[in-house]
């Protein structure tokens, strides 16, 4: 039976009349009524109740549907009804100011939109300004998202009791695909047993094209939970912008299981309290790249072993770049991790060139330094293998390489030159190719450590050049040999082929481009096959006898003939083992020796001669030890002659004391009055012995050192410009003296 409302009779006449109505109140009619149904006209005035399929509704409310938003007053129905009416249309469900409470998960499907009316004015938990759900289920979560161009905005969303699953769950499963999903404007507060936002893609589904913008998670178990299954499903073209994870109670701020594919994060903030776990964990495979980053733990008692980042064994080409605190930065895979700060540093892949040789330089005989031709099983050398100068890239040459007809041939590097594998998950590598003849093909070939033989797309031959290269996976066998090889396949050509190669090129990780520039040789080594040029100055000889040169060089040519007694004394500018060579322009300069400068060959000075050289390596701190020179008549200081016929001797010799003799060795020592010198006699020679004689002037400094022979031996002092003075002569054999005694030069 139909229930009828009775109103008064004054309001029927009214509309019998058709005039307007004006009524203070509510009017309830409850015949037909269904939740999310409108009562609407047809063309003769006759009401009822429609679907909101059959009408244009431009918005829905929840408040329309009975939501309170007084933080008391269970909402969940009515936010079930909003959902489920937008979702006849897909449309928007508005959510004004108000705390709303939701006591079981809301599930939100594709083509809805929630969509708050503020944050509030504080982000502040006790705050409940603005449009916020306050969730009080247990171990479930507040809100899930499946299928296309679903999301919510501008939302607090809060775990009232501590006892959820998690805020938000976007879910790709059974076959259920999500696309186009945004979530923005958000702040996702105290899931501290629970997940503030995960994505999952399970059963062969995937998540794409998606984003999430300006999201504010503060204490939670997990900030931010990637799940992929390993079965063909994916998380592919997802942004995340502006995120900041802040607070207490964190295992970890990023976790991503699973094969994760691209995703791209700008701006995002990991400030928490020292997770338990890490901030950013990869924990399986997969991939991440992170611009703006700035990760450190909030609080400083625990910082330095916090987990910063950890990307685990099998992630590949990660990049990350940003800043960091205190903590540990761990690197299992092959990725590319610009991190640090003055507590930490992090490691990232070298684009430095692994190829020796990769300018070609030196092909002679058919032999180029580092290359081989291998012959094996199904290759044979080129026909013929030139160099051709530089004509796409300065400074490398062109290997010109002709096969024959129904040839191929393989080039690869010396494996012995090659580089080992240390942590390195993946490479990549190629080279500039050009070709033409038809049939014929070029590959970059690579055998990574027993994973399998792989090989790049071939060259198309349409004699223009084209980068011919691989980006392949690392196995783990171990020892682990890498094979990288360029081959050159003529076996279906029509004649013979001319294969063209230059910037052989090879670095690890993906993430990194070859640098096909020339380098400097660093610390770590290098090996030369082109010119090695070293700068050269000009400096003019010193007149304080100090010679000071600046590290900008390593040839100097010193012009003037002022002599030189020291080369930068006391001083650390040339390390130890620096190599220097003095080129001096003219006759006259002399360059003293001394123990405690520069030590010369002979122990004597050494006087220049046009356009003669001096060789000497660095012992550290100004000191110097002649390696070689390069003079035509020596470089040795030659006495004076003397033209003055009257003056027979030019001094007299005198020996301060009678001859001594050690070691059961008698030695005589006596000056011979009819020259300028000394005899020396053995009367118990040692043959197995290797006895020198060595004249020491006052200073210290060694004048001569002569072998000694067994029958009596004539030492001339003529050559060696002494002076009058005192002077010291000592015998000794390979160990020990066995004669020392004083000498004295006086003017006779």
């Amino acid at each position: 039976m139909k229930k009828i409302i009775y109103i008064p009779f004054l309001f029927l006449v009214q509309i019998v009349l058709a005039q307007n109505v004006e009524i203070e109140g509510t009017i309830k009619i409850t015949e037909g009524a269904q939740a999310g149904y409108i009562l609407q006209s047809d063309a003769n005035g006759i009401a009822s109740w429609t679907a909101p399929t059959d009408v244009d509704r431009k918005q829905i409310f929840v408040t329309d549907f009975g939501a309170k938003g007084d933080g008391t007053t269970d909402d969940t129905n009515a936010f079930n009804d909003a959902i489920a009416s937008a979702a006849a249309q897909g449309g928007t469900v508005h959510i004004p100011v108000g705390n709303y409470k939701i006591t079981s998960t809301l599930s939100v499907p594709g083509g809805v939109q929630l969509r708050g009316q503020s944050l509030g004015n504080s982000l502040a938990a006790a705050n409940t300004s603005g449009s916020r759900i306050s969730f009080y289920g247990t171990n479930i979560y507040a809100l899930e998202f499946s299928g296309e161009f679903g999301g919510c905005h501008n939302l607090t969303i809060m775990d009232a009791t501590g006892m959820a699953a998690g805020g938000l769950n976007l879910s790709s499963t059974n076959s259920k695909f999500v696309v186009g999903a945004s979530f923005h404007d958000l702040f996702i507060l105290n899931f501290i047993n629970g997940t503030s936002i995960k994505l999952e893609s399970l059963n062969t589904t995937g998540i794409a094209w998606s984003s999430f913008e300006n999201i504010y998670i503060r204490d939670a178990k997990k900030g931010i939970h990637l799940e992929i299954a390993d079965d063909g499903s994916f998380i592919n073209l997802v942004t995340f912008r502006s995120i900041s994870i802040a607070g207490s109670g964190f295992e970890s701020g990023l976790l991503v299981e699973g094969p994760l594919s691209t995703t791209d994060w700008y701006s995002v903030s990991m400030n928490a309290d020292c997770p338990s776990i890490g901030h950013i964990i990869l924990d399986t495979d997969g991939s991440v790249n992170m611009y703006g980053l700035d990760v450190r733990s909030a609080d400083a008692s625990c910082a330095a072993e916090t987990v910063l980042i950890q990307l685990g064994g099998n992630t590949r080409g990660s990049y990350l770049h940003g800043a960091a605190g205190k903590g540990r930065i761990i690197d299992l895979g092959s990725n590319y991790i610009d991190v640090g700060s003055t507590e930490n540093v992090s490691v990232r892949p070298s684009g430095n060139n692994l190829f020796q040789n990769a300018g070609f330089k030196g092909l002679a005989n058919n032999t180029l330094p580092f290359w081989e031709f291998a012959t094996s099983s199904g290759f044979t050398p080129p026909t013929t293998i030139e160099l051709e100068t530089a004509h796409w890239k300065d400074n490398h040459n062109v290997l010109k390489v002709s096969v024959a007809q129904g040839a191929k041939a393989r080039l690869q590097p010396v494996g012995y030159y090659f580089t080992d594998v240390f942590q390195n998950k993946e490479c990549l590598f190629g080279a500039m190719v050009q070709s033409s003849t038809d049939g014929a093909k070029v590959t970059a070939t690579f055998n990574p450590c027993g994973s399998g033989v792989t090989s790049s797309t071939a060259h198309p031959n349409d004699t223009k050049w084209h980068f011919v290269g691989k980006l392949a996976e690392i196995g783990t066998a171990d020892p682990c040999q890498l094979d990288p090889q360029f081959i050159l396949d003529n076996t279906a050509g029509a004649t013979d082929a001319e294969f063209y190669i230059t910037t052989p090129s090879f670095v690890f990780n993906r993430g990194e481009k070859p640098a096909l520039e020339a380098g400097p040789i660093t610390s770590a080594g290098g090996i030369m096959t082109g010119t090695l040029s070293t700068a050269m100055m000009t400096i003019a000889a010193p007149d304080n006898n100090q010679l000071q040169l600046t590290a900008d060089a390593n040839v100097y040519q010193i012009s003037g003939t002022n002599t030189i007694n020291s080369i930068n004394l006391n001083t650390d500018i040339f390390p130890q083992g620096t190599l220097i060579t003095l080129l001096f322009e003219s006759v006259g300069l002399r360059v003293t020796h001394d123990v405690n400068s520069i030590k010369l060959l002979g122990a004597t000075d050494y006087a220049a001669e046009e356009f003669s050289t001096l060789k000497l390596v660095s012992l550290g701190n100004g000191i110097w030890q002649e390696v070689d020179r390069n003079c035509a008549n020596g470089c040795t200081v030659v006495a004076p002659k003397t033209d003055d016929a009257s003056k027979d001797v030019l001094e007299e010799i005198v020996l301060t004391q009678a001859s001594a003799s050690h070691n059961n060795t008698d030695v005589v020592v006596y000056p011979n009055p009819a020259k300028y010198g000394i005899n020396v006699s053995f009367n118990n020679w040692e043959s197995e012995k290797n006895y020198k004689l060595q004249l020491i002037d006052s200073s210290g400094r060694t004048l001569l050192i002569k072998a000694m022979d067994e029958v009596t031996n004539w030492v001339d002092f003529n050559n060696l410009n002494l002076v009058p003075g005192q002077y010291q002569i000592q015998i000794f054999d390979e160990l020990q003296s066995v004669y020392s005694n004083g000498l004295v030069i006086v003017p006779k």
